[in-house]
């Protein structure tokens, strides 16, 4: 858990980093979320790499705005690579009081964020306007460990029932994106916390 920072306690039903807040009413209601630059209508699955490099075909989603926001704004003719991930960790059954209910149980969050530059200057614009795409959960899966990221895959196509535009203003973490080179993700993730206090001055 070391390279991971930019630590964001949220309780379910409250979180909202947008302006708009229409995330409050919408990602925690049986469904997922997609970020892309493009506008689209239904999520096609296709080869990628899930979050331990491995390469899958599916169609991807979150149940994280901040994940989401980051993929519809990131301009990924700008890099040639993209490390992130977001940890979900989940208090476990016997830390549940009895009498809890769903909106008082505290989710822990923790991010990275870091790219390869497609330009060696450092100076391309990452970050554009996109879109956060709503799915319905049905056919997705994710696991169920305690401490996962927070990733859904669905072998099949996830019709979009709702469209958001999004900027990069409203990505949280824009200013915690650092870069990495021709190296190991896990080389990456260790250097992370080093990289980004670097860049913080």
């Amino acid at each position: 858990m070391g390279a991971c920072t930019g630590a964001a306690r949220s309780t379910l039903h409250t979180h909202c980093p947008t302006r708009s807040g229409s995330f409050c009413a919408i990602w925690p209601r049986g469904l997922l979320l997609h970020g892309s630059r493009k506008a689209l209508d239904v999520i096609q699955p296709y080869a990628q790499t899930d979050w331990s490099g491995r390469t899958v075909r599916a169609a991807f989603a979150t149940t994280d705005p901040i994940l989401a926001i980051f993929f519809a704004v990131i301009r990924r003719e700008a890099v040639r690579s993209i490390r992130n991930g977001g940890f979900l960790i989940e208090p476990s059954r016997g830390a549940i009081s009895p009498g809890a209910v769903k909106s008082e149980i505290v989710i822990e969050r923790f991010y990275f964020f870091t790219v390869e530059e497609a330009d060696s200057s450092g100076r391309s614009d990452l970050l554009a306007d996109g879109f956060v795409h709503v799915v319905d959960r049905d056919g997705f899966a994710t696991s169920d460990a305690p401490i996962r990221f927070d990733e859904w895959r669905s072998p099949s196509v996830g019709p979009v029932v709702m469209r958001l535009p999004v900027s990069p203003e409203d990505f949280p973490f824009r200013g915690s994106i650092v870069r990495h080179g021709d190296e190991s993700v896990v080389h990456s993730w260790l250097r992370y916390k080093e990289r980004l206090a670097r860049q913080a001055g």
